[in-house]
Order: C-alpha cells, then sequence, then structure tokens
C-alpha cells in the first residue's frame, strides 16, 4: 500500500467517524427536543415503544386523587374508632322487659312492679328522686347514659335476685342490654346510694326510741324495757371461694360468706332485708384482691342502704305493706336454694 492510499483510508475513516458522531449527536439533540417538548405542552412519550403514552401532569394529579382519597379514608376509620368501644361487635339478639316493668306493669300491674323490682310503684318513684341528680349519671363521653330509672331498674333486679337468676348475663338478657352496661349500671347507682348513706343511715330519733321501747317492753320482760335497739349478725354467703386469702372467709357453716353486724330495731330485720334483696344470699362477686373485697362490702352496705330508704319513704307515704313485709321475712329466712327457681319472690295471690 502506498502513502497516497492510506492517507486517503485514514481520511475516509475520519470522515465515517464525524458523521457517526454527528449523527449521535442530532439523535441526542432530537430526544432532548422531545423531552422539552413533553414538559412545555403535556405531550406523552412512548418510554417502552409499545405504543402507550404516559402523561407526568396527569399522573401527579391521579396520585394526588389517590392520596386524598387514603386520607379520607384513614379520616373515616380514626372516627370509628373514637365514637364506637367495640369495633366488631357481636351482635345478640335480646328482649329487654324494661318497658314491660317500668311503664305497663307501674300503670297496670303493681303486684308484678314490686315482684321485679322489691319495691311498689310510687317507692320506686320517691326512692329514684333521691338520686337521679347524682353527677355520676352525667356523661363525660361523646354518648349518653341510658335513663336512670332504667339503671336503677337493673341494679334493683339485680340485688333482688341469687343464683343463676342473678348472673350478669341473664340480667342483660332480662334488661335487653350488654353485660357490661349491666356491671356500669350496678356500679353507678351504688356510687350514688354512698353518697346518702349519712342521712339515710343514722341513728333512732326520740319518737322511733320511744316506740321501740314501748315495743321491746311488750315483746320481752320488763328489765329490758328501756334497750330500743339492738345489735345483729349475719352471714352474706358467697358463690364461690375467694382467691385472695380464701381460707379466712371460711364460716362456721363451712362456707365462705362475709360476717355483717348491724345495729336493728325490728324483729326478723335481716330475714327481712335478705328477703328484699335476695343477692345477699349468695353474694355473686369474685374475690380476687382488696379492691374485689371493698367492692363486695360496697355491694351489702347499698343494698343496707336502699332497704333502709325503702322503708323510710314507705312510712312517710303510709304505704307501708306488712303483709308484703312478712313474704319477704319468709324469704329471707328460707334456705338458699329453696326459693331461688326463677319466680323467688313471688306474692301469694
Amino acid at each position: 500500500m502506498d502513502l497516497d492510499q492510506a492517507g486517503s483510508d485514514v481520511d475516509s475513516d475520519s470522515s465515517l467517524s464525524s458523521l457517526s458522531t454527528l449523527s449521535s449527536l442530532s439523535s441526542t439533540s432530537t430526544i432532548a427536543n422531545d423531552l422539552s417538548t413533553d414538559s412545555e405542552f403535556g405531550g406523552g412519550m412512548d418510554w417502552a415503544g409499545d405504543g402507550m403514552f404516559f402523561n407526568n401532569d396527569n399522573e401527579e394529579q391521579e396520585e394526588e386523587e389517590r392520596h386524598n382519597q387514603r386520607m379520607q379514608a384513614i379520616h373515616r376509620h380514626l372516627t370509628f374508632i373514637l365514637t364506637n368501644r367495640v369495633l366488631e361487635p357481636n351482635f345478640v339478639h335480646k328482649q329487654s322487659q324494661l318497658h314491660l316493668i317500668l311503664v305497663l306493669y307501674k300503670e297496670d300491674d303493681p303486684k308484678r312492679f314490686r315482684r321485679n323490682l322489691r319495691a311498689s310503684p310510687l317507692t320506686f318513684d320517691a326512692v329514684l328522686s333521691r338520686i337521679i341528680e347524682h353527677p355520676v349519671f352525667f356523661s363525660q363521653g361523646p354518648k349518653p347514659q341510658m335513663p336512670v330509672q332504667y339503671q336503677l331498674a337493673i341494679s334493683l333486679f339485680r340485688f333482688g335476685h341469687f343464683g343463676n337468676a342473678a348472673s350478669v348475663e341473664s340480667i342483660a338478657q332480662w334488661a335487653g342490654v350488654s353485660a357490661g352496661q349491666v356491671v356500669k349500671c350496678t356500679r353507678r347507682i351504688m356510687i350514688a346510694f354512698a353518697s346518702l348513706h349519712d342521712k339515710v343511715m343514722r341513728w333512732a330519733t326520740a319518737d322511733e326510741k320511744a316506740e321501740a321501747k314501748s315495743w321491746v317492753g311488750a315483746a320481752s320482760c320488763p328489765a329490758w324495757r328501756h334497750g330500743f335497739a339492738m345489735v345483729d349478725g349475719t352471714l352474706v354467703p358467697l358463690a364461690e371461694k375467694p382467691g385472695f386469702h380464701g381460707e379466712a372467709y371460711f364460716d362456721r357453716k363451712s362456707n365462705y360468706s362475709l360476717s355483717v353486724q348491724v345495729r336493728i330495731r325490728s324483729e326478723h330485720a335481716m330475714g327481712l332485708l335478705k328477703g328484699r334483696f335476695q343477692s345477699l344470699k349468695g353474694l355473686r362477686q369474685q374475690i380476687k384482691d382488696e379492691r374485689d373485697h371493698r367492692l363486695a362490702i360496697e355491694w351489702i352496705r347499698t343494698c343496707l342502704i336502699i332497704h333502709t330508704l325503702i322503708h323510710d319513704v314507705e312510712e312517710e307515704m303510709n304505704t307501708h305493706d306488712r303483709d308484703f313485709d312478712e313474704l319477704l321475712i319468709e324469704i329471707g329466712l328460707a334456705g338458699g336454694g329453696e326459693v331461688d327457681n326463677g319466680n323467688d319472690g313471688a306474692e301469694k295471690e
């Protein structure tokens, strides 16, 4: 090969290289122009070469819409959580007896009303008026409480029964509410009546002392005629052995129980108390710690307060039914299981 031919070949290769570079630059410039055009005019690019074009502006708008939808869904979910105690409630069909008792029986059948709630309709209203304004019945949450008369009825029914009839589940079905609602209603009622303790559980007045002394003189020996009060003790059996120092609750009758001492003014006072509130014949209160022990004591004290208040109200209104008291005494003095037949405390027709 001569020099001239070699130089010619080199020039030819250089020309081809230059053309290739220019072509590459031209292609790069074209892509840049296309991107610029897409950015300015919203045009789409066929990045995959399959004929499908993507619009950046549309993508941003769609992503913003999806973001807004997600935020709205989160907001709805948080609102649902804040306004509902149970996210997936287990619906149980119940038929409430509250309307039957507090409306129909109260107006047309006072005997059956008293059979369920252990107090006459007039007495029930009088007792209700003493607690209805208590702060515990003012809701602190987003949802209102059920009416106070419903809460009192549920609690009285619970205090007045024992055994299987007094289980939280049975009372929930009777009232047409949840088991948790039964517990809350009972607790509020106990708090409300605890505030009346010093007004209701008081020492006898002069007239009451004179009446009691007269009864003592007539019912016992003359040497006791100056006495007007007695201290009586009773055992409140527990439905099960406590988990908190259980052996300490074991009594002389081979039961687990709480020992209660009260000042009384009449014969068979404890029988009358247990006949009205039969939960004291078999208290369904689990005692696992000191707090549970105090709750059991509060239960007993609440029954004493309501029982005394009912007696005082009926004396004031002159509606005291001696025959009903005799029936309650008979029930209260009876054995535990003898009246737990689902119709305990039924009045004789």
